[in-house]
């Protein structure tokens, strides 16, 4: 435990109440670090009218929560008030370590520091590092990586394939994501309804969601009773895409789309499948996938880089190809057809996400704060 409170830019793309998987983890790291006796400031970006002055912050669970309004446009926004708003707050409560969580994060960070000799910890989510790694994202990489201090990821893949990128030796360390399980809600093989087939999140391009509808096509309609999407799309554009295929596919009657629900009606709707698919092409790794395995829901996931470090294939899971639709309707068959199977991954997934307790990641957050800030302590206390 820090012995006083160290003062934190936690800059994160996305931040609860935002759904999805770098808001659920951005949270919960947070939280973490508030309750180990960091002072953390999140400064998060909104989209609205951008201002000179400086946002007020709101509270909760004792970490200030900065909301940037960085104009109409929040995927593709410039940063500048992003890097105006730490600037100012930089000015105003010198902080001792920033950390951009999301590469794009960490930019701002290098850019809106007031003194340059601080730590920066940079934390790769998933599709940030195919984003940051190519050709004309070069340069910006370097300025990123020639600040950092420690890089972090949920994957050492995207680790490895940044550093590569980047060409620049910088510290690194892989901190997996860690899930809550819940006692009370347990998956049962002969409690759910029958052949109903599901996945969870934001569905972005990465996700692959036209393979799900192609593999949930290619399953025995005997077989198969629903598939339900629980989340939405990002914007009306690839909805209308993703709808458009359903309608082709004639599986309107049998597809639901919940949109986004509060995490109680995401325990029950989970708990209700008989599988749970994971079809990314991209990730860090899936937190939608860690809430399912909590739950024991028994899972089918495409093999993307990284999973090896998660999943083992007929243990917890069963891994298939990316984008292959007929080996993913044939895992899909192989767990509606046989319940000994099922149960088997159920029982392999719960315990795979015990394995992942927020108590471990939690000590390796703290770890990694405090070994930052003796270092930079101890290298001012040299040069002075």
């Amino acid at each position: 435990m820090p012995t006083h409170k160290n003062k934190i830019c936690f800059a994160t793309g996305e931040f609860f109440p935002t759904v999805g998987g770098l808001s659920k983890s951005a949270t919960r790291v947070v939280k973490m670090l508030t309750a180990s006796g960091f002072e953390m400031h999140v400064i998060v970006p909104i989209q609205g009218i951008v201002s000179n002055l400086i946002v007020d912050p709101e509270e909760a669970n004792e970490a200030l929560i900065y909301r940037v309004s960085v104009g109409n446009d929040i995927q593709n926004h410039n940063g500048s008030a992003l890097v105006k708003a730490i600037s100012q707050l930089d000015a105003k409560l010198n902080f001792d370590l920033f950390h951009g969580f999301f590469l794009s994060m960490a930019y701002v960070c290098c850019l809106g520091m007031n003194k340059k000799n601080r730590p920066l910890i940079s934390s790769i989510r998933g599709s940030d590092a195919i984003i940051w790694t190519q050709p004309t994202m070069k340069n910006l990489l370097r300025v990123v990586m020639k600040k950092t201090t420690c890089l972090t990821s949920v994957n050492s893949v995207l680790l490895s394939t940044v550093l590569q990128s980047s060409g620049i030796e910088v510290v690194s360390k892989f901190i997996k994501n860690s899930i809550e399980l819940i006692s009370d809600t347990v998956w049962n093989v002969d409690a759910m309804t029958s052949g109903k087939i599901g996945t969870l999140g934001k569905f972005q391009k990465c996700k692959e969601i036209e393979t799900l509808l192609e593999s949930y096509n290619k399953t025995d309609v005997l077989l198969r009773n629903n598939l339900t999407l629980i989340g939405d799309f990002p914007n009306s554009q690839l909805k209308i895409e993703y709808l458009n295929k359903i309608e082709f596919l004639k599986l309107q009657d049998e597809v639901v789309l919940t949109g986004f629900l509060d995490q109680t009606d995401v325990i029950k709707s989970l708990s209700d499948l008989n599988v749970f698919v994971s079809t990314s092409s991209s990730e860090g790794f899936p937190n939608a996938l860690l809430e399912a395995a909590s739950i024991g829901v028994p899972i089918v996931v495409a093999g993307f880089d990284g999973i090896e470090e998660y999943c083992e294939n007929n243990k917890n899971a069963l891994i298939v190809p990316i984008g292959d639709a007929e080996a993913t309707a044939q895992a899909i068959t192989s767990i509606l057809t046989n319940k000994e199977m099922a149960q088997h991954l159920s029982n392999g997934a719960i315990d795979f996400a015990k394995s992942l307790s927020p108590d471990s990641e939690k000590n390796q957050w703290v770890d990694l704060y405090q070994e930052q800030l003796e270092l930079h302590f101890q290298t001012n206390f040299q040069n002075n």
